[in-house]
Parts: C-alpha cells; sequence; structure tokens
C-alpha cells in the first residue's frame, strides 16, 4: 500500500517596516501600506479632528513625525506604538488613514523633545507632523477665523498660525506676550499652524515690572 503524502502550501506575507521619515521624503508611494512605528505625542481629542485622529513620531528632527486618522484605536501620549496603515496626502497634508491594526507596544514613554525653530523658516514642510517649540513670539491677530489666531517675532516680520484644538484654556488678545509655544505642526488650508495640546503647551511671558525709580 503507498502511503499518499499531503503537502499544505501556507502562504504568507512579510511586511518590512517603514520609517515615517521615509514617508516624508518621498521614498514611499501614496496608497501604500505600511507598517511603521513612533511615540505619541499628541493623542486623541488633542488635535483639530478630535477623537478619531493622533500624532506619532520615530525619531528626532525633520521628517519625522505624521499624523494618524483613526476612529478605531485610542491611544494616550507616551504610548510607542505599531501600526499598519494607508499612506494618503490629504490635500497637502501627510497622514496614515485608518489602521487596519494597532498595538501598543509599551507606555509612559518619554516624548521627543519639541524642536526649537525661529519663525524665519524657508520651508516649514521638513516640520510637518513634528513636536516643535517656537519662542519669544506675540500675538498679531487674535482674531484668524475659526477660533484661530497668529503669533509674530519681535521683528513683527514673520508670523506663525496657532490651531484652536487641544485642550488649552487661554484665549487670545493682542500684544500678549509668549516666552515659547508648542505643539505638532500642522497643515491644513494652506496654513502650517502650531497644534498647543493643553495649558503647559504655551508659556505665557510679560513685560518685565519696573518699580523704585529714580535719578539724579
Amino acid at each position: 500500500m503507498k502511503k499518499i503524502m499531503v503537502l499544505l502550501m501556507i502562504s504568507f506575507t512579510i511586511v518590512n517596516a517603514t520609517t515615517i521619515y521615509e514617508i516624508q521624503t518621498g521614498e514611499i508611494s501614496v496608497g501604500e501600506s505600511v507598517l511603521i512605528q513612533g511615540i505619541v505625542t499628541a493623542a486623541n481629542g488633542e488635535t483639530p479632528d478630535g477623537d478619531g485622529s493622533f500624532y506619532i513620531q520615530d525619531g528626532a528632527g525633520a521628517y519625522n513625525g505624521i499624523n494618524v486618522i483613526s476612529s478605531d484605536y485610542t491611544v494616550s501620549r507616551g504610548d510607542l506604538v505599531e501600526l499598519y496603515g494607508e499612506y494618503v496626502e490629504y490635500y497637502g497634508k501627510s497622514e496614515i488613514s485608518e489602521p487596519e491594526n494597532l498595538d501598543i507596544l509599551s507606555s509612559g514613554n518619554p516624548l521627543p523633545e519639541p524642536e526649537v525653530l525661529s519663525l524665519s523658516q524657508a520651508d516649514w514642510e521638513p516640520w510637518e507632523g513634528v513636536l516643535i517649540q517656537i519662542q519669544n513670539v506675540a500675538v498679531s491677530n487674535d482674531d484668524a477665523e475659526y477660533g484661530e489666531w497668529d503669533v509674530s517675532d519681535l521683528s513683527g516680520a514673520n508670523t506663525m498660525r496657532i490651531d484652536n484644538a487641544g485642550n488649552y484654556t487661554y484665549s487670545p488678545s493682542n500684544g500678549d506676550q509668549f516666552e515659547s509655544i508648542r505643539g505638532p505642526l500642522n497643515y491644513t488650508y494652506d496654513f502650517f499652524k502650531i497644534i498647543p495640546r493643553d495649558d503647559l503647551d504655551i508659556v505665557q511671558g510679560f513685560p518685565p515690572n519696573i518699580s523704585n525709580v529714580s535719578y539724579s
């Protein structure tokens, strides 16, 4: 009697990890699905897209942050996540759209240090999605529509829009000064905008209090 051996052929695909840098520098084609990891720098409810969006970053410097659009997963700042989803360009903004899978690998990780940038940047595109910080600015337009506002540097020549998303309670007033403002850099409606996530991201400065003046 002959023995019949049946071989079961199992096919599978190994997905290689992609860096956010590769996505943001154009090495990955729009519409391609990617496997990426990153630290959550802005959680659900801290972005203009409410509970359906968060930001992650997998390194320091330019091109290392990206927005994730997700209605199925909830994450917290400091989570190290691994996700698989489609890379899309939404009106000029790079995003991972509705990941098919997301795993939280660890929590409570330190966030990347915000990149301190001047408002005189010739090109903000490399910093889209990255946690950044601007310093020594003042409100130059407290009503830039839709609850957003503008700040300018001391020269008044350079301006940055501040997003009205996040959970901060500050209400802008022309002339208010700031030691620093930080948050992920967003891009919508033809503007790059910082997203302060809470009041700790907005550090106000005040004119010096001059007293006991005398002359001789």
